[in-house]
């Protein structure tokens, strides 16, 4: 499955769509163009659709997150 998120953390957490994954499953997060990593996922809630996912901070290392609230 193919869907977008955002990274919301500098310690490497993104939120995205539910994803069908379990807590705990691994997935792959495609974080440029040329980039995929893998991915841990540390909650979901299916009924809300969404998930948070993460990278580890390696990986997300030059990228400004998004601030929330």
């Amino acid at each position: 499955m193919r869907t977008t998120g955002f990274l919301f953390d500098e310690r490497g957490l993104i939120a995205t769509r539910g994803l069908g994954a379990a807590k705990g499953a691994t997935v792959a997060v495609q974080v440029s163009a040329d980039q995929k990593v893998s991915a841990r996922v540390v909650s979901s809630d299916p009924a809300r659709d969404v998930a948070i996912v993460w990278v580890h901070p390696s990986a997300i290392a030059g990228r400004t997150p998004i601030p929330l609230g």
